[in-house]
């Protein structure tokens, strides 16, 4: 599988500066999302299309190279590609939110959920 840096690398184009923002943990998503708009804005160009099952339906999304940086961890993970959705109104609080975090990441992570206390913790 070809890293993020290697692809774009090998395609000729410059690595975009990082987009950031928040996400939201989605554990009933097999792939992590974009929202299409940022990684648009970002010059990025998509690599193929997948077809997803959503709550709506099924529904065709262009798949985008992309990396996911965890700032306090220094925890980064490179993906062949990653789904351009839209998530435009989805909000963390007042906080607009730019990304879906999905088992492809949760695969390499512990999460502990407290409905109780209405907390979690991710271990990396």
């Amino acid at each position: 599988m070809m890293g993020t840096t290697s692809f774009l690398t090998s395609q000729g184009e410059t690595i975009p500066s990082p987009a950031t923002g928040f996400a939201l943990i989605d554990t009933g998503a097999t792939r992590s999302c974009v929202d299409s708009r940022i990684i648009s804005d970002l010059g990025v160009n998509p690599i193929g299309v997948v077809s997803l099952g959503t709550a709506n339906g099924l529904s065709q999304h262009n798949l985008y190279p992309a990396k996911f940086r965890f700032p306090v961890t220094k925890f980064d993970i490179e993906f062949s590609s990653v789904v351009g959705v839209d998530l435009m109104g989805q909000s963390i609080g007042k906080l607009q939110m730019i990304a879906l975090i999905g088992r492809d990441v949760l695969s390499h992570c512990l999460l502990v959920y407290n409905g109780a206390q209405g907390n979690f913790s991710l271990a990396l």
